[in-house]
């Protein structure tokens, strides 16, 4: 099992607005920017495929998202994000990601959807199944901790 953390940049519009109670006037104007989006999730082996292939989960911004067509070697990692409710209206196409692991440990790369592509970087950790379990014994650090607090 893994853990990615990311971001993504992606461009998008926004409107200004502004109002003078002296004028009794309104002006807006809209801009375009590129946003820094940050991203985590999990990846897993599928339990349903004999093949060993992964899946995962992704949240953002934008909602939650699956994963499918996972691909991970030792340097490449390739993967579709598609989200689960989208609140904008319509539908989002599938998004493709595939980023190559760099010299520091960071994975960077490109996504791309309907003919637009932006950069994307990430991390990936590797825990073991159990990660997410109730913990079943505390450490006596955490319970002297307690015990001092409770006092």
């Amino acid at each position: 099992m893994y853990l990615i953390s990311g971001f993504f940049k992606m461009p998008y519009e926004g409107i200004i607005s502004d109002h003078s109670p002296e004028l009794l006037s309104m002006a807006g104007c809209t801009h375009s920017n590129v946003g820094s989006f940050l991203f985590s999730g999990y990846l897993v082996n599928d339990p349903r495929s004999p093949l060993g292939d992964m899946v995962g989960e992704i949240s953002d911004p934008f909602g939650l998202a699956r994963l499918r067509d996972v691909k991970l070697s030792e340097r490449r990692l390739e993967f579709v994000k598609e989200y689960r409710d989208i609140p904008l209206s319509g539908e989002l196409a599938p998004i493709l990601y595939d980023l190559a692991l760099l010299d520091d440990g960071t994975w960077d790369g490109l996504y791309e959807v309907g003919g637009v592509s932006g950069p994307v970087r990430c991390l990936l950790t590797e825990v073991e199944d159990l990660f997410f379990n109730e913990p079943v014994q505390r450490s006596n650090v955490v319970y002297g901790m307690r015990q001092a607090f409770d006092d």
